[in-house]
């Protein structure tokens, strides 16, 4: 398969797997709540939706990326701690008794909140980026190792 192939047949199935992840999250309720207690735009869903898809025609594109297909894994990991997030604020209690504990979980669940913003600002992000130089060094070492095997003109 040429390169043109690889790269059209890349972005076809990011493009379908990132409709895919945006029907999911737009229909489960629990993300939605949690995306509005987060304050989540639908610009950040845009931007989470263009690295997924980004890294989706990166593993199409190139074998080396796929090798490390895992790191896909972080991507669900992601939706699944802003799901979690909007389950902890759907079994909240509204009404404090000012009990010590009462304050801990109040601080625990601020921090579950700011540590699910920075990963989902962060993350997505990182992995496009970790993929981009995997694809890209690998090419380089491709053309490196071919100039090395053809033979001089001297």
């Amino acid at each position: 398969m040429n390169a043109f192939t690889r790269i059209f047949c890349g972005a076809i199935a990011g493009l379908a797997t990132s409709a895919v992840a945006a029907a999911i999250i737009l229909n489960t309720p629990l993300a939605n709540l949690a995306a509005e207690n987060l304050g989540f735009t639908q610009i950040t869903l845009g931007y989470y939706l263009t690295c997924l898809c980004l890294c989706i025609a990166m593993l199409v594109v190139s074998p080396a990326a796929r090798k490390q297909a895992k790191l896909m894994l972080l991507f669900a990991f992601a939706v699944i701690m802003v799901v979690q997030v909007g389950f902890q604020s759907l079994i909240e209690s509204p009404y404090s008794s000012g009990e010590p504990l009462d304050a801990v979980k109040d601080m625990l669940s601020e921090l579950m909140s700011l540590v699910t913003k920075v990963y989902m600002y962060a993350m997505p992000a990182l992995v496009t980026t970790m993929y981009a130089l995997i694809a890209v060094g690998a090419e380089e070492a491709r053309n490196e190792a071919e100039k090395s095997l053809m033979p001089s003109k001297d």
